[in-house]
């Protein structure tokens, strides 16, 4: 007598066979585990990353000063004395370009376009390149003049000083470098720095800038570009900005027209004539010997 087996079925074919063993995917419980742990992740990797985004931006913005600086200080080497910038459609850009020096190192990645809609010769913001016109053929002054844009300013008392510059009062003519030699504390004297402007004349007349006690750092009320001899903002305004930070660009929420005492957030980079870059705040820039006859100080709060 024989029995009547089943026939025999692989184990994965009995599974499928057995509704109790079919598998039905993730549960409910289970998707929700899931999409609650990359939130979770998501919360706690994303501001790092953005964290590197900006550390990396800051990075770049001191490797373009540390450029800027070592091609300026190449041409002072060879040229034997600070020279550039006496024409005023020139400054010290056209003069960088003939030096084959990259004009993609004039912007700051935090400040890498003009405000929308702005022409030569305007001013930037703390988030805004400027605007300038200089001559197409960086080897002949006269050639048609094209726009260029930048993040930053060199100090003005590094050029070499004529009695054309009408927007300097002559009594300051003793304020300039005449030579390399000339700088006395070359790591505590600013080249280059973050600015709304091409260049810059702080500590004029020999004092600290104390721009009347009031600060604004994010245009300077759209005055930067003022020409007139001895103008409060022609001196620290234009790199007084709040440009950096360790959470970013402040930009526009640093607005603080009116205010006599403003938030002091943030701070700019800066490149001495030593060749070394750093960053400072904003409060540090009164420590640095600006021109020839500067003393370092404290911001005026009057």
């Amino acid at each position: 007598m024989f029995m009547n087996f089943p026939p025999f079925l692989p184990c994965s074919n009995r599974r499928r066979l057995d509704p109790r063993k079919q598998d039905d995917g993730f549960t409910l419980t289970e998707l929700l585990v899931v999409i609650g742990t990359i939130a979770l992740l998501a919360v706690t990797l994303l501001p790092a990353l953005a964290g590197t985004k900006i550390g990396t931006k800051n990075i770049q913005c001191l490797n373009n000063l540390r450029q800027l600086t070592s091609g300026a200080l190449m041409y002072q080497s060879d040229n034997g004395t600070i020279s550039w910038g006496q024409n005023i459609s020139q400054l010290w850009m056209a003069t960088l370009r003939s030096a084959q020096i990259s004009g993609a190192i004039q912007l700051c990645p935090f400040a890498m376009a003009p405000t929308q809609g702005a022409t030569p010769n305007y001013q930037g913001t703390a988030n805004n390149a400027w605007v300038w016109a200089v001559p197409s053929d960086p080897n002949n002054p006269n050639s048609p003049l094209v726009a260029t844009n930048g993040s930053y300013g060199l100090n003005g008392w590094l050029y070499k000083y004529t009695g054309n510059m009408v927007w300097i009062n002559p009594s300051d003519a003793v304020n300039f470098f005449p030579s390399a030699t000339a700088i006395k504390h070359p790591s505590q004297t600013p080249m280059f720095v973050d600015s709304l402007w091409p260049d810059l004349w702080p500590y004029q007349g020999g004092s600290p800038d104390d721009h009347n006690g009031s600060w604004e750092l994010y245009d300077d009320n759209g005055r930067a570009n003022a020409q007139t001899a001895r103008s409060i903002d022609q001196g620290m305004a234009r790199c007084c900005i709040a440009r950096h930070s360790g959470s970013g660009p402040i930009g526009s929420a640093m607005r603080v027209a009116g205010r006599i005492v403003p938030l002091w957030n943030g701070g700019v980079n800066i490149s001495c004539a030593d060749g070394h870059v750093e960053p400072t705040t904003l409060e540090g820039l009164w420590s640095y010997y600006w021109n020839a006859n500067a003393v370092p100080a404290t911001r005026p709060t009057h």
